[in-house]
């Protein structure tokens, strides 16, 4: 009778309309009844999307554990969320961030997941379909859904190894940069209340949760150049391989994969980024977040360079060591093709070095006064500038570095009437005369000949520990 009474039931429930409370439970069936709570706005988070699935699915079957699972997971994701924008001040500036790059009209059609990583959201886009097991609860049926679990399974062992990577590069390089600046330059922690400033007047107070730095990396080349060309509608030169913009204050970044030969470019050039992206956050945490004026000097290239420049150590540990290899090669490689044209390598005075406020500038200059290309200018500005950044850091046991760190705090505080260039930097380093550009310009070209052109750059040639799978 009992068996008789099930198919009954099974009969029933698999009719139209059937839908009785009783024979579902009597079938093993089990019931979905939550939803999202209402007083969570933003929405757009791959578990939230399963109970919204789950909850239109409504009874799941005897045979569908792994669907239920998810469902029952997603639902206390969601209350932890939930809990969490109410509790944790930090993650509501993360669901923010998440939100606005959602209404980003250049971002809302991308399906990426995302790592919060104080005070990074590092944000990855692939071109495969939705990477969340969370979305597979829309596949009614339990075989297919089965086998794109399978699949995700297998597609997220490589994603979740670059946000583990990213993740672990930026917030070193987070640590490191307030390790070294923070007290002598005045920088607070972007994710304490108020951006780190809760001292500005009211009108000019900010980002009350804090400020989360957003790094937007695509899984590809090809992926990069077609957001750029078919996205926003703005080709970029093919050889950008990344790039932080000043107008929205994120980073973006493509992945170079797994070739051993790119490890090297790809963790620098992801440091590299991430220092212009600092340096544009806290100038406008001390200028009462204006954002800086543009412009493209030494300073700002050097310091990238310099800071950016690292080893990574067999346990991702970042090994900050100041030496820009490439551009030590660059240099010496220069050297020796302009000297067996019949030329010399020219070194840019440090009165000019410091002047400079655009690219054009610079290869105006170069090419009036050295009659080079521009493009062969360029580099050598390049090579230059991290070469002087260095030099002011290191040169003699830092016989300079006091003095860098008064130009880099006035760089930073526009409240003092300088900016960038040489106004700034007469101030810090106490040139008077032309006497003092002349000693300082004597002690670099020493330095860069002396020193950098006839160091062996392939004493900081090494291999990076592949990612953890």
């Amino acid at each position: 009778a009992a068996s008789a009474l099930k198919q009954v039931y099974r009969d029933y429930v698999e009719g139209p309309g059937g839908d009785d409370r009783e024979a579902r439970e009597a079938l093993g069936y089990r019931r979905f009844d939550y939803e999202v709570p209402g007083d969570i706005a933003f929405r757009d988070f791959p578990y939230m999307r399963a109970v919204d699935a789950a909850a239109h699915k409504e009874w799941f079957g005897p045979d569908e554990d792994d669907a239920w699972e998810l469902a029952v997971k997603a639902r206390a994701e969601t209350e932890e969320h939930r809990r969490r924008l109410v509790e944790d001040r930090s993650f509501r500036a993360g669901v923010e961030a998440r939100a606005l790059l959602a209404q980003d009209q250049h971002f809302r059609e991308y399906n990426y997941a995302t790592r919060w990583a104080d005070p990074y959201l590092i944000c990855y886009a692939s071109s495969q379909d939705r990477m969340s097991e969370f979305d597979l609860l829309s596949i009614e049926d339990p075989a297919e859904r089965r086998r794109k679990l399978d699949e995700l399974h297998q597609r997220r062992r490589r994603f979740d190894a670059v946000l583990d990577e990213k993740a672990a590069i930026f917030t070193q390089l987070y640590k490191h940069f307030l390790d070294r600046y923070g007290e002598k330059l005045r920088l607070k922690h972007l994710m304490d209340e108020y951006g780190g400033r809760p001292d500005y007047p009211v009108g000019v107070r900010s980002f009350a949760d804090g400020q989360p730095l957003i790094i937007w990396i695509f899984d590809s080349k090809a992926s990069f150049d077609e957001f750029h060309t078919k996205i926003k509608q703005e080709p970029i030169p093919h050889n950008v391989a990344g790039y932080f913009s000043p107008q929205t204050g994120y980073v973006y970044l493509y992945d170079e994969g797994e070739n051993p030969e790119n490890r090297v470019f790809e963790i620098n050039k992801n440091v590299h980024e991430g220092v212009h992206q600092l340096e544009h956050w806290f100038t406008r945490q001390r200028n009462k977040w204006r954002k800086p004026l543009p412009g493209q000097d030494f300073f700002g290239e050097g310091i990238a360079e310099y800071v950016g420049s690292v080893q990574m150590q067999p346990d991702q540990a970042l090994k900050f060591i100041g030496v820009n290899v490439p551009r030590l090669k660059n240099m010496q490689q220069a050297k020796k093709q302009l000297d067996a044209g019949g030329g010399k390598y020219p070194i840019f005075p440090i009165r000019e070095l410091t002047r400079f406020t655009s690219y054009g500038e610079v290869q105006g200059w170069g090419a009036t006064e050295w009659r080079l290309h521009p493009d062969l200018v360029l580099s050598l500005f390049y090579q230059q500038s991290w070469a002087f950044v260095y030099f002011l850091n290191e040169y003699k046991d830092g016989k300079y570095r006091e003095r860098f760190l008064t130009f880099f705090d006035l760089v930073l505080h526009r409240e003092t009437g300088f900016g960038k260039g040489s106004e700034a930097f007469r101030e810090a380093f106490r040139i008077r005369a032309d006497e003092d550009w002349e000693d300082l310009d004597e002690e670099f070209r020493a330095f860069v000949t002396d020193d950098l052109m006839k160091r062996d750059a392939t004493q900081y040639d090494y291999t990076p520990p592949k990612r953890a799978s």
